[in-house]
């Protein structure tokens, strides 16, 4: 059954319909007023009922004449008149269909200057105003290089940007996505819900929030998603519209800072057991070093002592030599002379021999010296492997620091300052070791004059052995007495050379012990600088671990 819809009537018709219906109606009105009046001036008159009847017949169809004539000429000015007003009014509705469709670039001419003219220019006013605040708003839009989509209320993407196909890896164009229901572009299933469309459902606004996935291909990304409804100028909701910020690079780094603070961490730790162990061995160091430098001291006065015991036997071999001198004079005198340097000769033994005993000793204590710095020398060269392997662990955890970039630059700063006191540990070993490598070329000389003058006093023992037998002898012949004297005087003057060439040694080995124990005080003072250097290097691993 088909049922008459009016609001599917053109209204060209309806306004020609409307027309034509008032005219026939003013027309209709009209007529009947006429025949009224005629008829009722006809009652009023006395006339033949058939001539009446013919006149009133006469008259209905004049009126019927004026009311057919009436209405066709409302027909016709109706026409006239919605074509008037049709045809402007068909190019403005089409001119708006075009604008509607997203051609601005239509244009609608209409020269007459009414009020029609006056409606189409106010229309092409309102859509040059929306075509540039569109152009704007989609000229923001498309210079956007943040990832970004924007749906209507149906969540259909009403636009899509490049930036946002890069991030989910889809190397289709944008174009190919516009239409399409949000929910079956992110998920593939347009029935689940979306974020945009939680957002325009509680009219709420979401700010930064995170949020992980991967693209087509398995790249995976961080985001931080903002979206907001878009509302038109009454306050209802059109839309949404979302933008994406990457985050991938940031928390990359992060990843990487976190992995590099751990390895510098790592590095602190090794770094801060090698500096228990260079503190460690400074201590002992310095422990060795205080016994050899008391070694030192006792060398020396030992060594002052045997100058003292050689300078009384000098004089006592010079004393001899004047005795065997007056013997030769006075050969009378010879026995009594013979007896008193038998006597001489005996004390010249035991001096001789407390003097032996005494360089016996010096060359022991000079023999543990030299072990001593050996075993000195041996620890410097383990301070100086420590040191090597901290300039080595500081070197790769500014290698490290710098492959951090900007969030290193602070480990960077703090491995630098390791390598330098790795440097000045590296220095200060060097200054120790030169410190006792002289002592030990010191010691060396010390104990080959030692031997030396233990070689001179056994043969000065022999050779007061031999005067001893030479002044035996005068006893038995007074006419050997004056050869054995002058023997006696050559063997003197032989025995004063050589103690004065053991007066000499001495007094290098008391030089040589003088410098070892200044030597030593100075190795004492390095090893302090050393154990500082140990301390500051433990206090700035603890501050790297902290």
């Amino acid at each position: 059954m088909c049922m008459f819809d009016p609001k599917r009537v053109p209204f060209r018709f309806k306004l020609s319909i409307g027309v034509t219906g008032m005219v026939a109606l003013t027309a209709i009105a009209l007529a009947a007023g006429i025949i009224y009046q005629v008829d009722t001036a006809l009652g009023e008159l006395q006339v033949d009922p058939a001539k009446l009847v013919e006149m009133k017949q006469s008259l209905l169809i004049m009126a019927g004449i004026i009311v057919v004539a009436g209405i066709l000429g409302a027909t016709l000015g109706s026409i006239i008149l919605v074509r008037t007003l049709i045809k402007p009014l068909r190019k403005l509705s089409n001119f708006t269909h075009e604008v509607a469709r997203g051609n601005y670039d239509t244009t609608i001419e209409y020269l007459p200057k009414d009020a029609i003219s006056e409606a189409i220019e106010a229309v092409k006013s309102m859509t040059g105003e929306l075509k540039t605040k569109l152009g704007l708003a989609q000229g923001l839009l498309s210079g956007l290089t943040q990832p970004c989509v924007v749906v209507d209320t149906n969540e259909i993407i009403t636009f899509l940007n490049q930036p946002e196909l890069d991030l989910l890896q889809i190397d289709d164009p944008p174009s190919k996505f516009i239409g399409m229901h949000m929910a079956q572009f992110i998920y593939g299933d347009k029935n689940k819900p979306t974020m945009l469309g939680e957002c325009m459902r509680k009219d709420k606004v979401v700010v930064a929030q995170v949020t992980e996935g991967k693209g087509r291909k398995g790249r995976p990304y961080h985001l931080l998603v903002d979206i907001s409804p878009i509302k038109d100028l009454d306050g209802r909701i059109v839309g949404a519209f979302t933008i994406l910020t990457e985050t991938t690079q940031i928390k990359q780094s992060e990843a990487e800072a976190l992995h590099q603070h751990k390895i510098i961490v790592d590095a602190a730790k090794e770094a801060e057991a090698i500096a228990e162990q260079l503190d460690t061995a400074s201590t002992t160091l310095s422990q060795q070093v205080d016994e050899a430098s008391h070694g030192s001291e006792i060398q020396r006065d030992r060594a002052g002592e045997t100058a003292t015991a050689m300078e009384e036997m000098n004089a006592t071999v010079l004393e001899v030599a004047r005795n065997a001198s007056d013997a030769s004079v006075n050969a009378d005198q010879m026995r009594d002379l013979a007896e008193e340097g038998a006597s001489l000769v005996n004390q010249v033994v035991e001096a001789i021999q407390g003097v032996g005993r005494q360089s016996e000793a010096l060359k022991t204590s000079m023999a543990v010296l030299d072990q001593q710095t050996k075993d000195i020398g041996a620890i410097m060269q383990v301070i100086d492997d420590i040191a090597d392997q901290t300039n080595l662990l500081a070197l790769n955890a500014a290698i490290e620091a710098a492959r951090a970039g900007e969030a290193g630059r602070g480990f960077a700063v703090v491995a630098d300052e390791v390598r330098k006191l790795a440097e000045k540990t590296m220095t200060a070993t060097k200054e120790v070791d030169e410190a006792i490598q002289a002592i030990r070329t010191g010691t060396h000389e010390n104990v080959t004059a030692t031997e030396s003058a233990v070689s001179s006093i056994q043969k000065s023992t022999e050779l007061a052995n031999e005067a001893g037998k030479f002044i035996e002898n005068i006893h038995k012949s007074v006419i050997m007495a004056a050869d054995q004297v002058r023997s006696i005087a050559t063997a003197a003057e032989e025995q004063s050379a050589t103690s004065e060439e053991v007066a000499r040694a001495t007094e290098e080995i008391n030089t040589i012990s003088s410098e070892t124990a200044h030597a030593m005080t100075e190795a004492r003072a390095d090893l302090d600088a050393l154990s500082t250097l140990a301390a500051s290097l433990k206090e700035l691993i603890g501050r790297m671990q902290s």
